[in-house]
This record gives C-alpha cells, sequence and structure tokens, in this order.
C-alpha cells in the first residue's frame, strides 16, 4: 500500500475485521506471519497471531510491517 494514506488503509481494514492478514516486518528479515483482523483504532491495527493480540501500528511517514489481507475468491 505504498500510496494510500494511514487513513485510508484503516477504513479499507474496518470491512475486513476477521480475516486473515499476512505481515511482514520491514525492520528486519523475518517469515511472513499470518494472524486474525480483530481491531482498528485510530493509528494502529489489533491483529490475533496465535491467540495473543497484538497491535501493529500504521503511520504515514515509515513502515514498519506490510500487511497484506489474505482473501479468498
Amino acid at each position: 500500500m505504498d500510496n494510500i494514506t494511514t487513513a485510508e488503509q484503516l477504513i479499507i481494514f474496518s470491512r475486513y475485521l476477521d480475516q486473515q492478514v499476512v505481515i511482514k516486518s520491514l525492520l528486519n528479515e523475518d517469515n511472513e506471519v499470518i494472524g486474525t483482523l480483530k481491531g482498528i483504532r485510530q493509528n494502529a491495527l489489533l491483529i490475533d497471531i496465535d491467540e495473543v493480540n497484538r497491535w501493529i501500528p500504521l503511520n504515514d511517514n515509515f513502515n514498519i510491517c506490510e500487511v497484506r489481507l489474505l482473501l479468498k475468491p
């Protein structure tokens, strides 16, 4: 999501609560992790990974993680 603002990302993600997402850390070269989108707030996504809830921050100026929806056709 290169040209989409944080506010636009949150609007899109809010439509897909309880859907699976793929998270890739941009800080280090970890493997991709699959979790479930559980909630949103002003600047973060709540994602359930292996029954542990984690807030993934979103910001227009820098990206810590890349979050992609895992949708089925």
